[in-house]
């Protein structure tokens, strides 16, 4: 399980990899996170039908060609990094 903070909230994903540094080394813009921990301070009432909806909507391969919200992080990374020089100053027009 990993999450993307992005200022106002989190979008919470499953993603399938061999291993959690895997995962951010691909996508450094990810925290991967305890599920169990997560869902504890979930009310209990909603956990059921979140895991659902996290795994019906927002479950990926580590493997597989980016899609959805991981294609969206690759397509925002891009442009910031077309906007923004590594220190995250504007780059000159």
């Amino acid at each position: 399980m990993a999450a993307h903070n992005y200022g106002m909230g989190s979008i919470i994903v499953y993603i399938h990899a061999d291993s959690a540094e895997d995962i951010v080394s691909r996508y450094p813009e990810l925290e991967v996170i305890d599920e169990a921990q997560f869902f504890s301070v979930q009310r209990p009432e909603w956990v059921e039908a979140l895991k659902r909806k996290i795994e019906t909507y927002q479950t990926y391969d580590l493997d597989d060609a980016p899609r959805g919200f991981l294609k969206g992080l690759l397509e925002d990374r891009a442009l910031r990094s077309q906007l923004y020089d590594e220190f995250g100053k504007p780059r000159r027009r």
